[in-house]
Parts: C-alpha cells; sequence; structure tokens
C-alpha cells in the first residue's frame, strides 16, 4: 500500500525528507519496529484520545505507555482512548492501526514526548502496515510545530 495520501501531503507541503522503511505486514507498532529492525525507543507511537472537547493525538516512543492520567491532569481534561471505528473515521486514509505520529496532518490536535527530540532519526507509521519513514530530526520538529511537548509516557 502507498503512503497515506494526507500525510504524503503534509509531508510534501513541510518540505519533509523522508526515508521509506518497507517491512513485513504487521499489526502493532512494536511488531513494526521489530520487522524493521528499528530501535522501537526511535518509532513514534501514535495514540488517539477523546473526550466532549475533541480529539487529541499523542506520540510517544513505542517502547512506552501513555500516561493518560497525567495528560488528564496536566490538560484539565477527561481523555480515553479513542475506539477503533473513531480512529477510522478520523484518519479514513490509514489502515486500522496504522496511525501516523502526525495528528497536525489530520487536523488534530497533539501532544509529543519530549523523548522523541533527541533522536537523530524518527520513523512513523506510513498509514499502512508494511512502511515506516524516517524522518530526520529537523523534520521531525517541523512536522511537530505547534505541538505540546512534555512527558506524556512511561516505560513497562
Amino acid at each position: 500500500m502507498a503512503i497515506a495520501p494526507r500525510l504524503l501531503s503534509y509531508l510534501d507541503q513541510h518540505a519533509i525528507a523522508f526515508d521509506i522503511v518497507r517491512h513485513p505486514k504487521t499489526e502493532t507498532a512494536a511488531q513494526s519496529a521489530k520487522q524493521a529492525q528499528v530501535d522501537p525507543e526511535h518509532l513514534a507511537k501514535a495514540v488517539l484520545l477523546v473526550d466532549e472537547a475533541g480529539y487529541l493525538l499523542v506520540a510517544i516512543p513505542t517502547s512506552h505507555w501513555v500516561m493518560l492520567d497525567r495528560i488528564n491532569e496536566l490538560l484539565g481534561r477527561n481523555l480515553e482512548l479513542a475506539s477503533e471505528a473513531e480512529v477510522d473515521r478520523m484518519l479514513i486514509d490509514c489502515q486500522p492501526g496504522a496511525i501516523p505520529a502526525v495528528g497536525k496532518a489530520y487536523g488534530i490536535d497533539t501532544l509529543v514526548d519530549e523523548a522523541l527530540f533527541s533522536l537523530a532519526f524518527v520513523y512513523i507509521e506510513a498509514g499502512d502496515h508494511e512502511q515506516l519513514l524516517a524522518v530526520s530530526q529537523a523534520g521531525f520538529e517541523t512536522l511537530m510545530t505547534g505541538a505540546r511537548k512534555g512527558h506524556y509516557c512511561r516505560l513497562d
């Protein structure tokens, strides 16, 4: 499958260079990292949250878990994990479960864990289950312009 059209358009609009890393079909970000031989700390996993105020995407290293209680406390919200149907509705050009960690491409406010800003390259899902995109740190920072940076995850 090709890169999700909205993601590709967003990358083009912001002149972000990337390399495609193909891998056998997987079902989870952790499996994608393993199959692509990418350190899970370098693959940005996207978690879609929702509450009565709307949607929020959180980008964290694949090796970590989102700290929902901390996010709710910081933002004064009552966010919870979005359902699969909500994810599919918000990211219509992506295969189910293959969420790119670039919420702005989909008009979704984004939080990004600060751990992702210490890497030379960050990998993101391409919107399918067979490709990752490798983006330089400078490119990733451009993609995350306007996202709120902080500590939003924990290692389990």
